[in-house]
């Protein structure tokens, strides 16, 4: 149920967080598969407050998924998920 309300909320917000966060919530359930489907699509969406940890959260789920690393290159930099100026500043 949380799992459902949290998939509805992002794809409402302009940040791939909550996706993010979804992902942790399928791994507690051990569905590792929805796990790794939240997170690329944390990624598709942009904006993500620590693409790193997303970044490395993916790669655990694809590594015990057994998934092939060949695959894996074509991933987002971990930079390139960041949405604008993160100052917090209006911009002029």
């Amino acid at each position: 149920m949380v799992a459902g309300m949290i998939d509805f909320l992002s794809r409402k917000t302009a940040s791939g967080d909550l996706y993010i966060n979804l992902a942790v919530q399928y791994l507690g359930q051990n569905e590792w598969g929805m796990a790794k489907k939240a997170v690329e699509d944390g990624f598709a969406k942009g904006c993500l407050s620590e693409p790193e940890k997303a970044q490395a959260l993916l790669e655990d789920i694809c590594c015990r998924l057994g998934v092939d690393p060949a695959i894996r290159r074509g991933w987002p930099s971990a930079g390139s998920s960041v949405c604008g100026d993160q100052s917090g500043m209006p911009a002029n």
